[in-house]
């Protein structure tokens, strides 16, 4: 059994320019593939609270939430996957782009210990590491 290739193109499958999108990750798995009213489920609901915490509830659960800004040089992309049975290729191609997103805790504040805010320390780190040595 081999395993399939993965493919990321740079640019959209019809050349057209990427628009921005609302990003919300949350803390659950959601059986739908598909465009959504975020404003109908989400959105209309949200309150601002101390701090720059976000609250709302989704199917009735608490969430606690913040809004990430990306950094002026980071850009986020979202890709439909596709695949290609013929070669054992999957071909990811962009469809989104954003440069901020909205993510989610059950019922707790974010903090700096949460997964999404450890992982984009990265950005941090990389560029102390890729910055030139002066003396």
């Amino acid at each position: 059994m081999s395993s399939k290739k993965t493919i990321i193109h740079s640019k959209s499958k019809d050349n057209t320019t990427l628009s921005e999108c609302n990003i919300q990750i949350v803390p659950c798995k959601i059986d739908f593939n598909g465009k959504t009213s975020i404003d109908k489920h989400l959105n209309n609901y949200i309150m601002k609270e101390e701090n720059d915490i976000l609250s709302t509830s989704f199917r009735g659960y608490p969430l606690r939430g913040k809004q990430i800004q990306l950094g002026e040089d980071i850009t986020g992309v979202v890709f439909e996957r596709s695949l290609d049975e013929s070669n054992n290729e999957v071909h990811l191609h962009p469809i989104k782009i954003f440069k901020e997103f909205k993510y989610w805790n059950w019922g707790k504040d974010p903090n700096h210990n949460d997964d999404i805010q450890k992982a984009l320390e990265y950005f941090e780190i990389s560029e102390a590491l890729h910055k030139p040595i002066t003396e």
